[in-house]
């Protein structure tokens, strides 16, 4: 998954990504996305290891990408948007995070309208099998005339698959980083915006990132103390992966093949033939059945064997819908 940092300049956006990352300050092309990858802390996948006992294990990741300006080119690469907003900025934070939407739906209002205009030839010319998708970019066409995101509209599977190739800007996920000075912490910053935030159904993350890459600076085993002793309860690298997890409704599953554990990020109700693919086209295109147990059930267990014993196994098809902590074995013919 690639999430896209974006924010106005002094909004102290390089630092936010400094601290997610928690990679030091240094020298950067400012032309181009300085990227960061995460890896997920997962005490499901260490217990799964500890049985398993392979030669590799691996986390899940998430790649962050710090994006100079609003290019929609480098924006159109990432999987989520977060808005940085520098609070110690004396700007008007609010006038300026709806000024991000806008643009959003401005740059998405554009490729619609070029994109009508050229089915409606297509269409009077008999090209009929346009008309679903010409119907539903309608759709999309007449919520941002109104002013609103496009991630608010509920479409069916059917319609969501014919316009995810336009990789509309106001339908991804948004956080928004709020970003506060050392004396703000103990206090929230603005209610205005926490209140804004809410209704347009955004993710709102409230922290320091001048204090939070101090802390960096300690060693790793005094930064527990350091944090309580700031009035902070979680780093934001912490609370940042529980909304992101939140917001964009993911799951993770395992598989463990040959000497490698590895953990899957997935969307909720992915079913198992778009998690094959999710490891390699070649597994979803030639899918038999998955064998799945859960990971309750297996370390209640104790062993896959004993698993197994207990019936806790299932062979299931390609419309099963994949469950939080399933172990999956695919098998597959290609």
């Amino acid at each position: 998954m690639k999430i896209g940092i974006v924010g106005l300049h002094g909004s102290g956006k390089s630092s936010v990504f400094n601290a997610i990352t928690q990679r030091p300050p240094g020298e950067r092309d400012l032309t181009k996305p300085h990227i960061g990858t995460i890896f997920i802390p997962d005490e499901r996948l260490d217990f799964i290891a500890s049985v398993v006992k392979p030669k590799k294990v691996t986390y899940s990741e998430i790649t962050f990408l710090d994006l100079p300006g609003y290019n929609p080119k480098h924006i159109q690469e990432v999987d989520a948007l977060v808005l940085c907003i520098g609070t110690f900025s004396g700007r008007d934070i609010l006038r300026d995070l709806r000024d991000f939407e806008a643009d959003l739906i401005l740059r998405d209002l554009e490729i619609i309208q070029k994109r009508i205009g050229k089915m409606e030839k297509e269409i009077q010319r008999g090209i009929k099998e346009l008309k679903n998708e010409y119907e539903v970019l309608l759709i999309c066409k007449k919520a941002l005339e109104e002013e609103k995101e496009l991630r608010f509209l509920e479409l069916t599977p059917q319609q969501e698959k014919l316009i995810t190739s336009y990789q509309f800007l106001s339908r991804r996920p948004f956080i928004v980083i709020s970003n506060i000075a050392e004396d703000q912490i103990q206090k929230s910053v603005s209610k205005t915006l926490e209140e804004y935030a809410h209704k347009k159904g955004l993710r709102l993350i409230e922290f320091s990132a001048e204090i939070e890459n101090e802390i960096l600076e300690l060693p790793e085993s005094d930064r527990p103390a350091f944090l309580k002793d700031a009035g902070i309860e979680k780093s934001v690298r912490e609370r940042f992966i529980q909304v992101s997890y939140e917001m964009m409704d993911l799951i993770h599953f395992y598989t463990t093949k040959g000497n490698e554990v590895k953990s899957w990020m997935i969307r909720k109700s992915t079913t198992a033939h778009d998690a094959a693919g999710k490891i390699h086209t070649d597994i979803k295109r030639g899918f038999i059945r998955a064998e799945v147990v859960n990971f309750k059930d297996f370390k209640e267990s104790g062993s896959f064997h004993a698993a197994k014993e207990k019936g806790h196994f299932k062979s299931e098809g390609k419309e099963y819908i994949v469950f939080d902590g399933d172990i999956i074995n695919f098998r597959f013919n290609v």
